[in-house]
């Protein structure tokens, strides 16, 4: 596998762990809206949803909350119950009914937004915008050091980014990183609206630290001087190690930062021109010549970037070719070189790669010979030890070089004890055997 390969491989790698994390996260919120929708349709009576208020101690608090002062207390004291939700409800909203229906089916769901948080991992905050104008949070905590009772939740960013007059698709929606406003840092929020019919009933939103939802893409490096970032399909970043600094630091605050302000030939970059994965050179806002791997996150029509130092690419590339030389310079002649490159490097690869092919074809034709040859030697000596007449081979001075077994039955000798011995010394009158033809044994001289 070439070194670009491999790279664009682990670029897809990445992508695809953060695509199947985001379904995860997609489909635990359809089913928590579909849950939501029918716990929203119950009614069952004005006597009933007050009788249930009472049992669970909702009251006003001086702060101005409707809550229940079990919750908001342990809250407060620093132990927050992390398996109950804690609403954010005013005075006003508590007069009405069908606020108060609403309270009552939304205070069952606790069990399900604990399943969503776990099934997930690492998410902050589980929430709850009621089109009515309260909201419900998860897990609890104290609503005093995060937003004011009267807080506008139909104002805030996370409904804004799927209301119908940006969503007519009724899709999930995720925001630009933003400040929480639970003091947890930057967050990024993913959100799916409610609908009965053309009534939106309610937004389910997420928020995940962005740090736990794409550090290891970021940290996911494997070349000198690598840069990994993610942008939204408009453009926007969502990951890259610079938004920490670029973000203001109060409640709410978003980091709208575009790829176009890395500069260089990112300025120009058309996303919407990408495909699904490749690959280009550009050169970035400090002038520096990079390889650009770009990977599409289908769920949420994100891109995930890895960029790459032209010059460390080369370096890789020099690397691979002189551990393919070392290979073939000890014998390996299977070491080719599997590089992506072009104009005069990529010619070199390829005469290196036909001039490896043709040794390996000449050293495979060798030893097809040699194999051969071996086979041959093999059946004439085959042919020799088991002929019924002794045979010997004599080099010029008449001494025996090798004799068959019958040879040496015929002079009481082991064969083995007649390498180099006289012809004179075994047999009589050699020179008058020697081409005689009459008697029992054959001889040869070689030419």
């Amino acid at each position: 596998m070439s070194e670009l390969q491999s790279l664009r491989l682990q670029a897809t790698a990445v992508a695809a762990s953060i695509d199947a994390r985001e379904r995860r996260l997609h489909d635990a919120l359809e089913q928590l809206a579909s849950l939501t929708r029918v716990r929203l349709a119950l009614d069952p009576g004005e006597a009933a949803v007050d009788a249930w208020l009472a049992s669970e101690g909702f009251g006003l608090d001086p702060h101005g909350y409707f809550e229940r002062p079990r919750v908001l207390d342990r809250a407060r004291a620093g132990d927050p119950d992390p398996a109950s939700s804690v609403f954010y409800c005013n005075d006003a909203q508590r007069r009405d009914p069908e606020i108060r229906r609403r309270l009552w089916a939304m205070g069952q769901i606790d069990a399900e937004l604990r399943r969503l948080r776990d099934r997930v991992g690492g998410l902050a905050w589980v929430y709850y915008q009621d089109a009515s104008g309260f909201a419900m949070s998860f897990p609890s905590h104290d609503p005093q050091q995060v937003v004011p009772p009267d807080f506008d939740w139909h104002g805030y960013f996370t409904w804004r980014s799927v209301e119908p007059g940006v969503n007519p698709e009724r899709a999930i929606r995720w925001t630009p990183p933003n400040v929480d406003y639970g003091g947890k840092g930057l967050m990024i929020a993913a959100s799916i609206p409610i609908y009965d019919g053309d009534a939106l009933l309610g937004v389910y939103s997420v928020d995940l630290p962005l740090r736990h939802v794409h550090e290891d893409a970021l940290v996911a490096t494997h070349v000198p001087g690598q840069l990994n970032f993610i942008t939204d399909r408009e453009g926007f970043l969502l990951a890259h190690p610079s938004l920490e600094n670029v973000i203001e630091p109060e409640k709410g605050a978003w980091a709208k930062e575009h790829v176009s302000a890395l500069g260089g030939d990112l300025e120009t970059l058309d996303l919407a021109a990408l495909g699904d994965v490749g690959e280009h050179e550009l050169v970035d806002g400090e002038g520096e010549a990079r390889l650009v791997i770009h990977a599409r996150v289908p769920t949420i029509d994100w891109i995930f970037f890895a960029t790459f130092p032209m010059e460390a690419i080369t370096e890789e590339i020099h690397r691979s070719m002189q551990t393919a030389f070392a290979k073939a310079s000890a014998g390996d002649l299977q070491a080719r070189l599997e590089l992506d490159a072009s104009g005069p490097l990529e010619q070199l690869i390829a005469s290196y790669n036909e001039m490896l092919g043709a040794l390996q074809r000449n050293a495979e034709a060798r030893d097809r010979a040699v194999a051969e040859l071996e086979r041959s030697r093999s059946y004439n000596r085959s042919l020799f030890e088991s002929a019924p007449v002794g045979m010997a081979l004599l080099d010029p001075e008449l001494r025996l070089l090798d004799v068959n077994g019958a040879f040496g039955r015929l002079v009481g000798r082991d064969p083995e004890s007649l390498f180099r011995a006289r012809a004179g010394d075994v047999l009589p009158e050699p020179e008058r055997l020697l081409g005689a033809g009459e008697e029992p044994v054959a001889l040869a001289l070689p030419g």
